[in-house]
């Protein structure tokens, strides 16, 4: 189950999702960030959404390494190129 944590950094308040979790090793129950919600007030309301953005071709294509290669290509025209030399 995901729970809303404001965290203060720096002065400003951010929104986030986390979970707890039990870790074996240590023996004990720890926490982990599932996800970024965006900046927040002090009551926890979103002032703006976090937006998205795609850096790179892997970061928009979370399938594997042959889908990185897919869109690669396909990004940089290889099949186009490769038939005007040929």
């Amino acid at each position: 189950m995901t729970l809303r944590e404001i965290h203060r950094i720096g002065g400003l308040l951010y929104l986030y999702g986390r979970e707890s979790y039990w870790d074996p090793k240590l023996r004990k129950v720890r926490k982990r960030t599932v996800r970024y919600l965006g900046p927040c007030d002090a009551h926890g309301r979103l002032r703006t959404p976090p937006a998205l953005r795609v850096d790179c071709v892997h970061s928009s294509f979370p399938i594997g390494p042959l889908a990185v290669l897919y869109a690669a290509a396909r990004e940089f025209s290889v099949v186009d190129r490769i038939q005007e030399v040929l």
